[in-house]
């Protein structure tokens, strides 16, 4: 039986990449990966899918300084989201349609590529997806998958949403291996019952070849008694056979 875990999450490339952040962007106590965040994954035995980042695979641009979304906003950025929107949405649909379950969608709030819920412009705070984001979510809206925003400034509330989603997924994974052992029983029950009605076929079986050979052997019996009876019945006739003997 495999042991494997049967739940996902997509993650945004830094999440366990910081050094992928643009220069300056990395003020927090996390140098490389967001602890709190993975390890959340870890603890629960969820698989960590890494989705590109967008703006990194842009013309090779890791090293880079921060650029607002309006500067990303080109033809040729959003054709580039585009392409990696759709590798991304299709392996998610082979995903679910083995079976698996992707329990979540993550991305980082603040970034012109995958935030969630919010970014600041040069017009103050927006309310919007980022420019992959925008475009992932609307490949797989025939899923329902939540897509939460890590805001790395209010962990916390980040933590408790995820927590939240993982906590149901976890209840919903034990209430299906409940219902895989009752299955599992009510199986073996069947199989014993099936085993049972096989032997009393055979028990019966067994009666009944018994009763037609007792019964042809008594038949036998009378038919052999019968014969004898006429035989020892049946009267000799000296006179003729005297009379043979004379003649000869």
């Amino acid at each position: 039986m495999s042991n494997r875990s049967k739940k996902f999450v997509f993650i945004p490339f830094c999440l366990i990449a910081q050094a992928y952040q643009a220069q300056g962007i990395v003020k927090y106590e996390w140098k490389s990966s967001i602890k709190p965040i993975v390890q959340l994954l870890i603890d629960n035995d969820i698989n960590i899918i890494q989705m590109p980042c967008a703006e990194t695979s842009y013309k090779n641009s890791l090293i880079r300084e921060p650029r607002g979304i309006s500067k990303y906003n080109t033809k040729e950025f959003n054709e580039h989201c585009e392409v990696l929107a759709e590798d991304v949405s299709k392996q998610i649909h082979m995903i679910c349609k083995s079976g698996y379950d992707v329990i979540a969608i993550l991305g980082i709030e603040q970034s012109p590529s995958c935030c969630v819920n919010y970014i600041y412009t040069n017009h103050g705070m927006e309310k919007r997806k980022g420019l992959f984001m925008d475009k992932l979510c609307k490949k797989i809206e025939d899923l329902d998958i939540p897509i939460i925003g890590i805001n790395r400034k209010y962990i916390n509330k980040s933590l408790k949403e995820l927590e939240k989603i993982v906590g149901n997924s976890n209840l919903s994974i034990r209430l299906i291996c409940k219902m895989e052992g009752i299955n599992g029983d009510m199986k073996n029950k069947k199989k014993i019952i099936l085993i049972i009605l096989i032997i009393l076929l055979i028990i019966i079986i067994g009666i009944v070849v018994a009763y037609k050979l007792i019964e042809n052997g008594v038949i036998n019996r009378e038919n052999f008694k019968f014969n004898v009876e006429n035989i020892s019945s049946t009267p000799v006739n000296t006179v003729n056979n005297d009379k043979n003997k004379e003649n000869i």
